[in-house]
């Protein structure tokens, strides 16, 4: 689980910054958010029939390169078409969207479906009719081209500082997620009290977003940021002080 997981992130590393420009440089995010999420769908199916080491890597090389062509793109595409009078609070009305559906989708999928691999392609055949929604958005202005300009502009130190916050809390992302579902098991949790505590985290973003989308208009980011970090710190520390599964929920406060 740990190798496919490096795989997968390490072409996530990759792939995000090439998307990233690509999409800049040919202001084609719409097309990048359909091609990707196609691509996706039958990455699910294929995932759906996987059997062996081999199908798994397949699986997880599909969607290293192409998770963050529609996330990534679909995040800037969502920027450019919220009002830019409270984008805190628009991001966030966006963000809650997705936790309803990952929260639908974490608590329905189990009691329609008694197997993994048809709650697979239940996804794959459900993903694709997004697109109906994406074919609405209109694409951001493509950028103006300064000629003058014979080298890049210096990234300030202040990105910096964020670029190594960003960095220390990734690497907690695997202890907090990554495996937590795996330690659930061992501990003798079900496959539908993991489905359970997964759709916890949509529950919980659905309540936090909207108001710290509110929150960041009306006091700025900081404040957020150094509650999301104080928050990453403490998740961790609760999961490991709890050894019954049925509690573990907890640590999804946090999330």
């Amino acid at each position: 689980i740990g190798i496919l997981l490096a795989i997968e992130n390490a072409l996530l590393l990759l792939s995000g910054p090439l998307w990233a420009w690509i999409a800049d440089r040919f202001t084609c995010y719409k097309q990048l958010v359909s091609g990707s999420t196609l691509a996706l769908a039958a990455a699910l199916f294929w995932l759906a029939q996987s059997e062996t080491l081999a199908d798994f890597l397949i699986y997880v090389a599909a969607r290293g390169l192409f998770f963050t062509a529609m996330t990534s793109t679909m995040t800037a595409l969502a920027m450019s078409n919220l009002s830019s009078r409270s984008p805190g609070r628009g991001f966030g009305g966006y963000r809650a969207f997705g936790s309803i559906g990952f929260m639908a989708g974490s608590f329905v999928f189990p009691l329609i479906f008694s197997r993994i691999d048809h709650i697979l392609i239940a996804g794959a055949c459900l993903l694709p009719f997004s697109l109906l929604f994406v074919a609405q958005l209109d694409d951001p202005p493509e950028r103006t081209k300064n000629k003058t300009s014979r080298k890049p502009e210096a990234i300030p130190t202040a990105a910096w500082l964020f670029l190594g916050a960003h960095f220390i809390i990734c690497i907690t992302e695997p202890g907090n997620l990554g495996f937590l579902n795996d330690y659930l098991n061992e501990l003798g949790g079900s496959p539908k009290l993991i489905g359970w505590f997964s759709g916890i985290t949509g529950l919980i973003a659905l309540i936090s977003l909207p108001l710290t989308g509110r929150w960041v208009d009306a006091r700025g980011v900081r404040w957020v940021l150094i509650l999301g970090f104080l928050s990453q710190i403490i998740r961790p520390l609760i999961v490991s002080t709890i050894s019954a599964p049925n509690w573990l929920w907890v640590s999804h406060l946090c999330h």
